[in-house]
């Protein structure tokens, strides 16, 4: 029982760290095979459901959706996994892609502010700056480096005028 227990803990660990839908299709058949081997129909069950949920929530954090009635058992959930792989796939790149491209964008806005200011954004000013792209995105706040002056920079920095 030990032993199974480590093997579910190790599985729990490579689900969480999964990075590509395609690695999740051998390790839901790894946890399939498992707990289909050792435990009994009706501790199957609620094990099977437990992970499911699991895999819902590492997917979720991955921007991926799925319905409850997709995610009855491991083993429905194994092939709707199997169907939705590339589909999946695609959508983590882009949001993968997407998230780079933002991270980008705010790098090179700081870069741009400190140029205009001829210094280093403060500490201050970076969290101002940082909550600003957070929330107005970085397309506002790259017009409104292009909009105000020096003084007009230094006074949006110091937290004034945040719309």
């Amino acid at each position: 029982m030990l032993r199974l227990v480590q093997e579910l803990a190790a599985a729990l660990v490579r689900l969480e760290r999964c990075d590509t839908a395609e690695a999740l299709e051998p390790i839901v058949a790894d946890i399939l095979d498992l707990i289909e081997r050792t435990l009994p129909t009706d501790v199957r069950n609620a094990i099977g459901r437990a992970f499911t949920t699991f895999i819902a929530e590492v997917l979720h954090k991955r921007g991926v959706e799925i319905e409850a009635a997709q995610i009855d058992d491991l083993r429905g959930f194994k092939k709707m996994l199997e169907a939705q792989v590339d589909k999946w796939a695609i959508d983590w790149k882009k949001k993968g892609f997407d998230e780079g491209i933002g991270e980008g964008m705010g790098r090179m806005l700081r870069l741009l502010f400190a140029r205009r200011l001829a210094r280093e954004l403060t500490e201050a000013e970076m969290a101002v700056f940082e909550e600003r792209v957070r929330t107005l995105g970085p397309e506002t706040v790259g017009e409104t480096l292009l909009e105000l002056d020096g003084d007009g920079l230094r006074a949006w920095l110091a937290g004034e005028g945040g719309e």
